[in-house]
C-alpha cells in the first residue's frame, strides 16, 4: 500500500467516524426527545381528559335571601359549566395551598347554607384523590383527611373558606391560611340572578326537610328524539367494533348470532368475550389476571383512554360512581359515567345496570365494560305545548306508592308509617329524561323526576305524575 492510499484509508475512516458522532447528536437524542415529549403530550392529553370528566352532577346556587323568602336554582348545562369553571380557579389554591380543616356540625352546616353560596354535588363515592388530581395535586391535608366526596360548598362571601362533605355525612370546613379574594363567584352569582331560571323552594321544611324543588315548572321542552350508537343490523359496523377489543388474530374469534338477535364474538375458551344486543348494548369481558389496583387515579386513566379508543366518549359524560371490588386474590375498581342529552341527564333501566357506562379495571385491564349509549336524532325539533306537574304534586299523588315501598323494605305496616317520614326520606328530586328503551331508533326521551330515596330511585312521568320505574339503590 502506497503512501496515497493509507492517506485516503485514514480520510475515509475519519468520514465514517464523523458519519456515526452525527447520527449520535442528530438522531438518538433528538429521538429521546420526541419520546419524552410524547410522553408529556400522552400524559397532558390524559389530564385535559380527567377534567372533562370528573365533574359535578348537579350544581345549586343560593342567593342568600334569609331563611324565610330564600330560594335556588340548579343550573342547567352550559351555566353549570360556567359555575364550575370559577369554581375550579378556587379550590385550586384549596387542594394546592396550606389549608386548616375541621369537622362542624350539621347546625354549622345549616347557617352557612343561609347565605349565597355555590354546592358542587359529585357522584356516588368520588375519592378526594381524583377531584384533588384534576388540580394536578396527589397529596394535600384535604386528600389525607377526606377519603369521598360528596358534596362541595363555596360560600360566596366565604373569605378563604369551603365546605366539603364526605359519603358518610360528614361535613368539614377547610380554610386557607392564606388566601387571596376572588370576587368571580360573586359576579357569577349576580349573573345567574339577573337571567331566567326555574327558582326552587325547601318546600317541606315544615317536616325538616331541606330537598329543594320547584313550586312549579312551566317549561316547554323540546321532543327529544334518540337513536342507539350502534346497531346490531349493520354487519360490517358491528365486525370492526368487536374487532377493536381483539389484540389476537380475529381468525380465532368465533361469532355467534343468538334467537334473541344479539352478536356474540369469543375467543378461545371465553377468554375475552364481546356482546351486543338488539338495543345497541355493548358488553365486553376479559378473563383477569393475578394482578391488583392499588391505585385509584391509574385505574381512572386506564378507563378512560379505554374509553377513547374505543370511541365511546359521549358528550357531556361525567363521573357518576366509584367503588373498589375484590375478585379472590384480585383488587380492582368499579367506575360507572353518565352523560346528558341537551338540558338533562339520560337514565334507563337495562340489564341490571345503573350507568351508561360501567368498566371494570384490574391493574391497567379492563375485565368489564358495559355501555348502553344513545345520541341525539337530527329531526326538526318540536315543542310540546304542555307544563310539567311540579314534583311536589308528583310526591302527594303518590304518597301511598312511597309507603308501600317503604313498608316493604322494612317491614312495616303501612297504616303504620306517617306521611311526613316518607318525605324525609327523600334525598333528592331533580328533572332528567327517561329513556324506556321501547325504540332502536326515533324513541322519545320523557322528562321525568327522578326522586331518590336511600333505598330505592324512583322515575315519575313529568306530564302525567304516574310511575315509570324504579329500582333498588346499591
Amino acid at each position: 500500500m502506497n503512501k496515497e492510499q493509507f492517506k485516503s484509508g485514514i480520510l475515509i475512516v475519519l468520514l465514517l467516524m464523523c458519519l456515526v458522532l452525527i447520527q449520535n447528536i442528530w438522531f438518538d437524542i433528538p429521538l429521546k426527545q420526541v419520546q419524552m415529549v410524547s410522553a408529556e403530550e400522552n400524559q397532558l392529553r390524559i389530564q385535559e381528559m380527567r377534567e372533562k370528566i370528573i365533574v359535578p352532577r348537579r350544581v345549586i346556587v343560593s342567593f342568600g335571601k334569609g331563611q324565610s323568602s330564600s330560594y335556588f336554582a340548579v343550573l342547567e348545562h352550559e351555566n353549570m359549566m360556567e359555575a364550575w369553571f370559577s369554581s375550579k380557579t378556587i379550590l385550586h389554591e384549596f387542594f394546592n395551598g396550606n389549608t386548616e380543616i375541621v369537622s362542624v356540625s350539621d347546625k354549622n352546616r345549616l347557617m352557612n347554607k343561609s347565605g349565597a353560596f355555590i354546592e358542587l354535588e359529585f357522584g356516588e363515592s368520588i375519592p378526594s384523590v381524583l377531584v384533588s388530581s384534576i388540580f394536578q395535586s396527589a397529596s394535600n391535608n384535604i386528600v389525607e383527611e377526606i377519603k369521598k366526596i360528596e358534596k362541595i360548598v363555596l360560600p360566596v362571601f366565604g373569605e378563604g373558606t369551603i365546605y366539603i362533605y364526605d359519603d358518610a355525612g360528614k361535613t368539614f370546613e377547610i380554610t386557607l391560611k392564606v388566601y387571596n379574594y376572588n370576587d368571580s363567584l360573586s359576579r357569577l352569582v349576580n349573573s345567574i340572578q339577573e337571567g331566567e331560571f326555574v327558582k326552587h323552594y325547601t318546600l317541606f321544611s315544615f317536616v325538616d326537610s331541606d330537598i329543594i324543588m320547584p313550586l312549579n315548572y312551566d317549561v316547554l321542552l323540546e321532543r327529544v328524539f334518540v337513536e342507539s350508537k350502534i346497531n346490531v343490523e349493520e354487519e360490517k359496523k358491528i365486525r370492526e367494533i368487536a374487532q377493536s377489543f381483539f389484540d389476537e388474530n380475529f381468525d380465532f374469534v368465533r361469532m355467534i348470532k343468538e334467537t334473541s338477535g344479539a352478536v356474540v364474538y369469543l375467543y378461545g375458551f371465553s377468554e375475552k368475550i364481546v356482546r351486543i344486543n338488539p338495543k345497541g348494548k355493548l358488553t365486553y369481558r376479559e378473563g383477569i389476571r393475578n394482578t391488583f389496583s392499588s391505585n385509584v387515579v391509574e385505574a381512572f386513566d386506564a378507563a378512560i383512554v379505554f374509553l377513547e379508543e374505543q370511541n365511546q366518549l359521549p358528550e357531556s359524560i361525567y363521573l357518576t360512581e366509584v367503588r373498589s371490588i375484590n375478585n379472590e386474590n384480585n383488587r380492582g375498581y368499579f367506575f360507572g359515567f353518565n352523560y346528558r342529552i341537551g338540558k338533562y341527564p339520560i337514565y334507563f333501566s337495562e340489564g341490571g345496570m345503573n350507568h351508561s357506562i360501567e368498566i371494570e379495571v384490574f391493574g391497567n385491564t379492563i375485565t368489564s365494560y358495559e355501555a348502553s349509549i344513545r345520541e341525539k336524532m337530527d329531526v326538526p325539533a318540536f315543542i310540546k305545548r304542555e307544563t310539567m306537574i311540579p314534583p311536589h304534586v308528583v310526591i302527594e299523588k303518590n304518597i301511598q306508592l312511597l309507603k308501600e315501598k317503604y313498608a316493604h323494605e322494612y317491614g312495616l305496616e303501612i297504616e303504620d308509617i306517617e306521611n311526613a317520614n316518607i318525605i324525609k326520606n327523600i334525598i333528592t328530586v331533580e328533572m332528567v329524561y327517561y329513556d324506556t328503551k321501547e325504540m332502536r331508533e326515533r324513541q322519545v326521551l320523557l322528562p321525568s323526576w327522578k326522586i331518590v330515596t336511600p333505598e330505592r330511585t324512583f322515575f315519575f312521568d313529568g306530564y302525567r305524575g304516574s310511575l315509570i320505574s324504579s329500582r333498588r339503590n346499591n
